[in-house]
């Protein structure tokens, strides 16, 4: 979420010895910074059909710089598969896969250069940022002080500790961490965002307020910390009362995410956000209802448990209250079903293939999930495996078939705040977070996935319960003791309160600040301050207002 990776040191030398008076040239060029000049040389090469990773690699940052991600990709992979051990063109291939959103494979090439060249420090660092996109957030810190530890004159190391302090609601220590950057670069304008974030989260409204409008409306600051200063201003405003002007400050930095994503998002190759879902709508308005599945003849967990919903609706307060439990190990959102939607669900004909689905196969993509799942150091063997991720929402025919033994937790909460603390909270960028960017398509998307999942409900064998922010909150100890009860776990005194713990884990979502404040009664309500911004989208969401039995005050 924070910014680039660290590509400024970004290097061309070859592994392989010298095999022509061109080559020669090309690396002479590349000595004295004449990158145009070691570009035309290794195109012109690689015309005539001499192929070498290095050439490959120059060709690449010529596709990068016209925006040409996809040719630069396709070249770095094969430079890579030339030459195994060209650090400097794995290191290349790490950020064109960062560019591409493959951010797994990405963090895997940086560990590959960081731990062959550990004086590289750009390793180090694009290892930490590929780290935090995947929500990996202390190997992140980890990566990045790596990166510090051998690059000490380096700001930019620092900057990012500092903003993941504030973003886990660690206020002292993004303080400690921008003070380090800024005695290297005073102005560092990811530090002074950290400063401001800290200052906010502390209630120092004022010095907060200053620091993200001097960072906002500077033309200097880059697009990443200007839009992130918008959201800092607008959560200023809002705790001073200035809804209209808090409200502007979110839709100003809303739109200028947008504008950098639109080619992305809206215009995707296949179908957008919104049109999967319709198109899933569809198709289970159709359909007869599926017959269960026969439970797995074995899994490796004891209990296993899918925590739904949308975002903001509370799923992360109920993951951090079931993550204290001993026999519970949880995902924190981390992609878990990635390899095997594609293959199950992208088609009408997909989909008709899942609901007939032999146990042979079935196996298979259990298997997949498992080793995923593995992947990410969670180890299930005896314990109740909490996979949590609101937008699963949308892939429970996918659950329902594969895990029919899998109980649902469904977190719900006023449909109203719901969209609203989307639409003002950043998320990663993903074809699902983009349609956040506005209330109008927040709230279409809440529609639709709360169609599709009522449409599941009705017509798969599912288990599931549903439990209320508002209710959990309110009475905490008797709503865990409810969902310990459904999921089977002993619920124990572990469960019957939640407050703040010093030196817990990382969180990964935008709640991670508040949850370091302990448990709050006054989460409801907060849409009514909003009511005028919200009209427009009222309508849609009443519906759900109704059906999940808010009151309509």
């Amino acid at each position: 979420m924070n910014g680039d990776a660290q590509n400024t040191r970004r290097s061309f030398m070859s592994s392989q010895p010298p095999a022509s008076n061109r080559h020669q040239d090309i690396l002479g060029a590349l000595q004295v910074q004449d990158m145009a000049r070691a570009v035309a040389l290794a195109c012109a090469a690689l015309a005539d059909g001499d192929e070498r990773a290095l050439y490959l690699n120059l060709r690449a940052y010529e596709h990068e710089r016209a925006g040409r991600d996809a040719l630069a990709l396709a070249d770095l992979k094969r430079a890579h598969a030339l030459d195994p051990d060209d650090m400097q063109a794995l290191n290349a291939l790490g950020l064109a896969y960062a560019r591409d959103s493959q951010f797994e494979k990405a963090r895997a090439a940086f560990s590959l250069v960081a731990a062959r060249l550990p004086e590289f420090a750009p390793a180090h660092f694009n290892k930490g940022w590929a780290s935090e996109e995947l929500g990996e957030l202390d190997d992140a810190r980890e990566s990045w002080k790596q990166a510090h530890a051998v690059d000490p004159a380096n700001p930019e190391p620092l900057t990012r500790l500092a903003l993941l302090a504030a973003r886990v609601g660690a206020n002292d220590e993004a303080r400690t961490w921008a003070v380090e950057a800024l005695a290297l670069m005073p102005a560092h304008p990811g530090a002074r965002l950290a400063v401001a974030k800290a200052e906010a989260q502390e209630g120092n409204l004022a010095a907060a307020g200053e620091a993200a409008r001097a960072l906002a409306h500077d033309p200097r600051t880059p697009p990443f910390e200007r839009t992130e200063a918008m959201g800092v201003l607008g959560d200023v405003l809002d705790a001073q009362n200035g809804t209209a002007e808090a409200f502007a400050a979110w839709q100003a930095r809303n739109a200028a995410i947008q504008a950098q994503n639109t080619a992305r998002y809206a215009r995707p190759p296949g179908e957008t956000m919104p049109e999967y879902l319709y198109r899933l709508i569809g198709y289970f308005e159709r359909t007869d209802p599926w017959s269960p599945s026969p439970p797995a003849e074995s899994e490796p967990c004891a209990r296993h448990v899918f925590l739904l919903g949308f975002p903001r609706s509370g799923t992360t307060l109920l993951e951090e209250a079931l993550a204290r439990h001993c026999d519970v190990v949880t995902t924190q959102e981390r992609a878990t079903l990635t390899d095997i939607i594609p293959l199950l669900m992208r088609t009408n004909a997909d989909l008709d293939r899942l609901a007939h689905l032999g146990d042979g196969d079935a196996e298979h993509y259990r298997q997949l999930y498992w080793q995923r799942l593995r992947g990410h150091g969670l180890d299930p063997v005896g314990k109740t495996v909490i996979d949590k991720q609101p937008y699963n929402t949308v892939n429970l025919p996918l659950i329902s078939r594969l895990f029919p033994s899998a109980k649902i937790v469904f977190s719900l909460r006023d449909p109203r705040d719901v969209v609203f603390s989307c639409f003002r909270r950043r998320f990663r960028m993903n074809a699902s977070n983009y349609e956040l960017l506005t209330l109008e398509s927040a709230a279409a998307l809440y529609d639709s996935t709360m169609r599709l999942a009522m449409l599941c409900r009705a017509k798969l064998p599912l288990k599931s319960i549903d439990v209320r922010h508002e209710s959990l909150t309110a009475d905490f100890a008797r709503e865990m003791e409810r969902i310990a009860g459904f999921i089977g776990l002993s619920h124990g005194d572990v469960l019957l309160e939640f407050a703040p713990r010093q030196g817990a884990r990382a969180v990964v979502t935008p709640t991670a600040a508040q949850l370091g404040q302990g448990l709050r009664s006054d989460t409801g309500g907060h849409w009514r301050r909003y009511r005028q911004e919200l009209a427009p989208v009222l309508p849609q969401l009443q519906p759900w207002v109704n059906h999940f039995g808010y009151s309509d005050i």
